[in-house]
């Protein structure tokens, strides 16, 4: 469907969905997040093998949440900022799988959120194998070749280098990337 909002009702669009969480008292609990950025030419393959396959084919988890897809365009970012985006493709879209857990505290808590975890990596498992050049927005990787082959890949991790030496010289922003 599409619904047409204001811009502040844009930039605010999952606070709705938080509140009726809090309402609910599931707002405290884990929220395994998948946010992607994925090339225009390649957003109906992954539809078909993630909206159609892998998450209808496990839709067990009981783990509901909005699921947002939209295009941008890339001429509307700053070609200077250190965010990064598949391929040279004028149009790209975001895909935010939102979805939240139970408490962690309990057995059942626990085997969900592994499961959503699982999922997600299935997910990212499935654009690997499919040749669907995704890219994580806020990823996290343990060890310096994930950020560097993974994330940036090697013509804008030489930038992302140059840029943090240069503003972040103590190295105390984003110390995961080493």
């Amino acid at each position: 469907f599409v619904q047409d909002v204001s811009y502040a009702g844009f930039l605010d669009r999952v606070r709705d969905g938080e509140l009726k969480l809090r309402a609910a008292g599931l707002w405290d609990v884990p929220h395994p997040w998948l946010n992607l950025f994925l090339p225009r030419s390649r957003v109906l393959d992954f539809a078909v093998g993630v909206f159609h396959g892998i998450l209808r084919r496990d839709s067990t988890t009981g783990a509901m949440g909005p699921v947002l897809v939209y295009p941008m365009n890339r001429n509307r970012w700053d070609p200077d900022t250190s965010a990064v985006f598949p391929d040279e493709e004028e149009v790209f879209y975001t895909v935010g799988i939102l979805r939240s857990s139970v408490p962690a505290s309990t057995d059942d808590g626990r085997q969900l959120l592994r499961r959503l975890e699982e999922q997600n990596e299935e997910i990212l498992r499935f654009c690997e194998e499919m040749g669907i050049p995704c890219v994580q927005y806020l990823p996290y990787y343990g060890d310096q070749e994930g950020w560097e082959k993974k994330h940036f890949g090697p013509a804008k991790w030489a930038r992302f280098v140059e840029r943090k030496r240069k503003y972040d010289p103590k190295a105390i922003l984003s110390r995961g990337q080493r």
